[in-house]
């Protein structure tokens, strides 16, 4: 449905969900940022949580309406269906229609709790009438006091930034270490993760980017297919005390709800410090990590050409710009 402005809410879903037995007294759930392909499910740099207990029955609680908008009966909602033509489609499911939604929706009113944990839910709905992961993220960082540790296949919306940056000014001795993904896959030289970069490094926010394989498949055929490692994390922690996992990456379009997203706050600091102390060990390993930029100076690349430093910083810039300007442009 991407057919309006790029925050429309499109209904394409981006989380990776498992639940299991969610009527049961011992309901499941897996979910985070690994895709379940072959392209990139098996050796992307990826984190997921696995729960247990209540929560995990709200987690099938929470995608009725996914399910609900799936099995629309809008004339035009079902002419938009990918490959409608091949039978992909939802015209074999609606004459179940109601005994589907009846099925999924969950019955139970209390479960019995596992654990003394808690973990509160973060998404951004098939609708976008919940989308409270940006806000949680930003209210995690507001209140940072000792470290803040990411993860990040993207780090270019702009209301994370300026969080970050607002609280490293107010704690200066605040360490915010970010490893983000160089963008590989895209060609474009850092594209387009170098938006807001030199600005938040300048303000003592600390950038750098995991050392990724890249390979190219030769098939009988004859085809060749190149193969990218990506860090696809979509994770962050702060002062070893609350931690947010889940599918959604830092850039305007998922964080304003045109994706479906889930993902979780926990607090479990026995779960965090393995987190934080696997962080810092990479972190402060040159084998693992090294500069974001490949050079001493960005160099973006569009349709195979390098350019120079000055184009690059004058494309760079006009890009943060215009991103910053989104929301006015938009009338948002």
């Amino acid at each position: 449905m991407e057919k309006r402005n790029t925050y429309y809410e499109s209904k394409i879903d981006h989380s990776k969900v498992i639940v299991v037995d969610a009527e049961s007294d011992a309901p499941q759930a897996y979910f985070g940022s690994k895709n379940w392909s072959d392209h990139s499910g098996g050796y992307y740099y990826d984190n997921a949580l696995y729960i247990k207990g209540p929560a995990a029955a709200l987690v099938q609680a929470a995608y009725y309406d996914d399910v609900d908008a799936a099995l629309t009966t809008d004339v035009n909602e079902r002419k938009w269906f990918y490959y409608k033509e091949q039978g992909y489609s939802n015209e074999a499911y609606l004459k179940n229609r109601e005994q589907i939604l009846s099925w999924f929706k969950l019955k139970r009113m209390s479960f019995p709790a596992v654990g003394d944990q808690s973990v509160r839910l973060a998404e951004a709905n098939v609708d976008a009438k919940i989308k409270d992961t940006r806000n949680l993220l930003v209210d995690m960082i507001s209140k940072a006091e000792s470290h803040i540790y990411m993860e990040h296949l993207f780090i270019y919306d702009k209301y994370i930034n300026d969080a970050l940056m607002k609280r490293k000014a107010q704690i200066p001795a605040l360490k915010i270490h970010i490893l983000a993904d160089h963008n590989g896959n895209f060609a474009m030289g850092g594209l387009p993760n170098t938006l807001f970069l030199d600005q938040m490094m300048r303000h003592g926010v600390e950038v750098k980017a995991r050392r990724t394989l890249g390979i190219e498949a030769r098939f009988p055929n004859g085809k060749t297919q190149g193969y990218h490692q990506e860090n696809h994390r979509k994770i962050m922690s702060v002062d070893g005390k609350v931690m947010l996992v889940g599918s959604s990456n830092l850039n305007p379009d998922t964080l304003q709800g045109s994706f479906r997203e889930f993902g979780a706050q926990l607090f479990d600091q026995k779960v965090i410090g393995g987190f934080e102390s696997e962080f810092v060990a990479a972190w402060n390993d040159d084998k693992q990590v090294g500069p974001f930029y490949e050079t001493d100076r960005l160099q973006l690349q569009l349709s195979g050409k390098t350019l120079s430093p000055e184009v690059s910083k004058i494309i760079n810039d006009l890009g943060a710009t215009l991103l910053r300007a989104k929301d006015d442009l938009e009338k948002r």
